[in-house]
């Protein structure tokens, strides 16, 4: 008897002691992986199991935060009581191997402040993952990869050199991120427009490939010696096969978002050569063609001319500029109109740039205008040429310049004018509305008028304000309510399309549902929208992260298959998930 008696008092204290620690509040955290790879992303989460503010994160310095922190909110009932949760998200990628601790993040809650528990995130070189076959970021870091490619891994100082980011895979590839660049301390860059991603087929370490080039820079390098420029980070939405099969028994796959590094080649920079360097050598490399053209070599005085110098070729040809033309101070030289054609493509840097001055003589006579001199490093010959214009002779009518004047270098400049013929004014006899001193302002009938109607004024502009928010609290009403029918709309055409088989027309008709969904929900207009602005406004509305991150490799998935041939291999795959996207935002929305 005394024996069961002591079995039940345990009991109930065991259970008296759980319902206490229920009921008290804790504040955790919690990583989705403690030791991750350094082109791995992961998760960290802090959640406090009650109503609280004033978080206050621990240092993250020694990671990449690439979302975050998201808030999110829960209400749980059970048993007829209510609880809040309450947790804060962020998503970190590494920035360098060895181990990190997290620390202790604080919130406030019931009048106290609480705190994390630390913990430590072991970073390695490769992911762990990476070492089970059966893993999905295992198999897809299989098939996607990229490469730094430089044009020349040896250069002139000045000597433009072409960096592509190449992009190898051979899976199902969605829109891409960058997420981490190099500032290339050293170079002066200059982007290549890329229209679209032509894919081609290569072949890499024995293995054949898709190729693209993401994106291409021309680099012009200003320091000599060996430059190293860095990383290149992106995120890569990777389609992955899966053991299941869809109704029509085609493999499905699932999408893993790949995170790939490449590291650019150790680039060295030689200086130019000191022997044989002319004395007006100002910094141009390349190859180089220099022309001049003179609207008129007869003219009479105070009529103008134009001397058009045109510089042409390929080289450093943005950062080059040509030195002022000799003129005889008889002439009035104005600056120069400059107009630039440069072309930056897989090539490098070629075009022209052309200098344009006006000239007008003062005086009349026959005057020279020397030769122009223009000296460039050419890396293909490694020496220094030198380009000239022929001399110009202007034959001007009129006046001849006094007695006294050197015909070298201009005595006055355009800026230094006489005052003339206005050292006496006319006297005014008219009644120009003096008043008589010591009238006063304040308190007059003009005073008072004027008060009033800035007050009508202000308050004029406080109706209006407020009846322009009124009308677009209901415009931005009525296009978040109007939202899903239009999704619905362009949905069902996306299914049509399908049907049909017209991939093109199908992305087309599946993007438009998605763009135009989230620009009457979110209310962004159509020239900000953007998948940047998309997430904030989701993140703004409390979104779960895993659904943002649904919404970022839909979208990027449609982009690719409307504009490249990278992607849209699973149309219906991508419409079935499309329609599950939208049905659970609108839940949640």
């Amino acid at each position: 008897m005394k024996k069961h008696f002591l079995h039940f008092a345990l009991s109930c204290f065991l259970i008296l002691w759980g319902v206490v620690a229920i009921g008290q509040t804790q504040f955790t955290a919690k990583a989705s992986s403690t030791k991750v790879g350094k082109t791995e992303q992961f998760r960290i989460s802090f959640s406090l199991n009650a109503k609280g503010n004033g978080f206050k994160p621990p240092n993250l310095n020694d990671f990449t935060v690439l979302q975050g922190p998201s808030r999110s909110q829960r209400t749980n009932i059970v048993n007829f009581k209510r609880s809040e949760e309450i947790s804060f998200t962020y998503i970190l990628r590494p920035r360098k191997v060895g181990q990190f601790t997290i620390g202790a993040a604080q919130v406030n809650a019931n009048g106290k402040t609480y705190q994390s528990k630390p913990f430590v995130v072991t970073v390695t070189k490769q992911s762990p993952r990476a070492s089970n076959p059966n893993d999905p970021y295992s198999q897809a870091s299989k098939n996607v990869l990229l490469r730094l490619v430089c044009s020349k891994t040896t250069a002139y100082q000045g000597e433009p050199i072409v960096a592509s980011y190449k992009l190898y895979y051979r899976a199902q590839v969605g829109n891409f991120n960058f997420n981490e660049e190099p500032d290339f301390t050293g170079f002066y860059k200059s982007p290549i427009e890329i229209k679209s991603y032509q894919g081609k087929t290569e072949t890499y370490q024995n293995q054949q490939f898709e190729t693209a080039i993401l994106r291409q820079l021309v680099l012009i390098p200003q320091q000599t010696g060996p430059q190293k420029p860095g990383n290149v980070g992106m995120t890569v939405p990777t389609g992955v096969p899966t053991k299941r099969r869809d109704v029509f028994g085609r493999p499905m796959t699932q999408t893993v978002n790949l995170n790939v590094q490449a590291t650019f080649p150790t680039i060295t920079i030689k200086p130019l050569p000191s022997a044989g360097k002319p004395s007006h050598f100002n910094g141009a490399v390349g190859q180089y063609k220099l022309k001049l053209a003179v609207s008129r070599n007869e003219l009479s005085a105070d009529e103008s001319l134009s001397l058009k110098f045109t510089l042409s070729g390929n080289g450093n040809l943005k950062l080059i500029e040509l030195a002022e033309p000799e003129i005889p101070s008889a002439f009035e030289l104005f600056d120069p109109k400059i107009k630039e054609n440069i072309r930056v493509n897989g090539s490098g840097m070629s075009g022209t740039k052309t200098y344009e001055y006006l000239l007008i003589p003062r005086y009349g006579g026959t005057y020279k205008i020397p030769p122009m001199k223009f000296s460039y490093f050419d890396p293909s010959a490694k020496r220094y040429k030198t380009l000239q214009t022929e001399e110009q002779e202007i034959t001007v009518s009129g006046a001849a310049a006094p007695l006294g004047t050197e015909p070298g270098i201009a005595s006055s400049t355009k800026e230094e004018v006489q005052f003339i013929g206005n050292d006496i004014l006319f006297i005014k006899t008219q009644n120009t509305g003096f008043k008589p001193k010591n009238t006063a302002f304040f308190k007059s009938g003009l005073f008072y008028s004027i008060g009033a109607g800035l007050g009508l004024v202000f308050l004029g502009m406080i109706l209006y304000h407020q009846l322009v928010y009124s009308r677009q609290t209901d415009q931005q009403k009525a296009r978040s309510q109007k939202a899903s029918k239009l999704a619905k709309k362009h949905l069902s055409l996306a299914n049509k399309e399908l049907q049909k088989g017209d991939n093109t027309a199908f992305y087309d008709a599946l993007a438009d549902a998605l763009w135009g969904y989230f620009s009457d929900k979110l209310n962004i207009s159509n020239s900000q929208m953007s998948k940047e602005k998309i997430e904030v406004g989701l993140l703004e509305k409390n979104t779960a992260p895993e659904l943002i991150e649904q919404v970022n490799n839909i979208l990027g998935r449609a982009e690719m298959a409307r504009y490249t041939s990278i992607g849209g291999a699973s149309p219906k795959k991508d419409y079935d998930e499309t329609v599950t996207l939208l049905t659970q935002l609108e839940r949640e929305l």
